[in-house]
């Protein structure tokens, strides 16, 4: 069984058979358990339901990339009309399980590794990265964080001429994007190469930087500094903290937009010295040096 998170659109202005505001119908998560709504609409009964829709499979992938969380099936879109004023939970359910699988494709992993090779060159044959400022690691990131960086890149947003270049990022298509950053996602480096998945600690006042991180941070990057994979958030405890610095250094410059808010002030009153003692804390939560 497919795991479905939907998201759930309705006109405003709809109304029922007898020209009544909408009453009060089914929850979508009353109907489906496995359901995730966005919001707790009601259905109400004779309008166009859009459901967005995002399948998960039920394993974890076999081999040496083994996760937690298997990479998405592509998103699939599907519109259901009630035909009748009553519709049946049964066949509401049957109606999103049939139209799912011809709506949806799968992710192509082998096409996602076939492609990284040019990303290789600079972030190593797993995605490890490399200690320093430029190449930071991409194992384990989240696919929806990846896309948008992949994407802000060939757009502009985020600069980095000679990356763009050497990967030919303008010539992918959108499913080359979502299966590069999905055989990313996948990969495990404490489980193929734990070597390779070290994190060296950052000198500076970890316990300074801990109260400032719990403070800023903690509250999307989890106290333990390894993110949230659902919300797209990457994990900061298992990226090198030189690559960090710069990107702080970019949000107190301008240069970067941190946490898609272009008005955001988070680093702005930071002082160097602050900001290593943020990074010690960080790196001090790296599997690595907990041990």
């Amino acid at each position: 069984m497919n795991r479905i998170n939907a998201f759930v659109t309705m006109p405003a202005s709809l109304s029922d058979q007898n020209n009544q505001p909408q009453g009060p119908a089914h929850k979508l998560k009353k109907i489906l358990p496995f359901f995730s709504a966005s919001r707790d609409h009601a259905l109400g009964w004779g309008e166009e339901i859009r459901l967005e829709v995002e399948a998960w499979p039920s394993a974890t992938m076999p081999g040496p990339f083994q996760t937690k969380q298997p990479p998405p099936i592509r998103a699939a879109t599907c519109a259901i009309r009630p035909l009748t004023r009553r519709l049946p939970m049964k066949r509401l359910l049957l109606t999103i399980l049939l139209t799912l699988p011809l709506t949806s494709q799968a992710i192509d992993l082998e096409n996602g590794k076939k492609l990284s090779r040019s990303c290789a060159l600079c972030h190593g044959i797993y995605g490890q990265g490399t200690p320093g400022p430029a190449s930071p690691r991409l194992a384990g990131t989240p696919a929806g964080y990846m896309t948008k960086q992949i994407e802000a890149y060939i757009r502009g947003d985020r600069l980095n001429p000679r990356m763009v270049i050497t990967s030919s990022l303008r010539s992918l298509s959108e499913d080359d994007i979502d299966d590069i950053s999905a055989y990313y996602a996948s990969i495990n480096l404490e489980t193929i190469a734990p070597r390779l998945a070290e994190i060296p600690l950052w000198p500076g006042a970890i316990d300074a930087g801990k109260a400032i991180y719990n403070e800023e941070c903690k509250s999307c990057h989890r106290k333990n500094g390894m993110g949230k994979s659902r919300k797209s958030i990457p994990a900061l405890a298992l990226q090198y903290s030189q690559y960090l610095f710069r990107q702080i250094k970019m949000f107190q410059w301008k240069q970067r937009v941190h946490d898609d808010d272009p008005e955001d002030d988070t680093f702005d009153e930071f002082d160097d010295r602050q900001v290593e003692s943020i990074l010690a804390y960080i790196s001090s939560l790296a599997p690595n040096n907990k041990k």
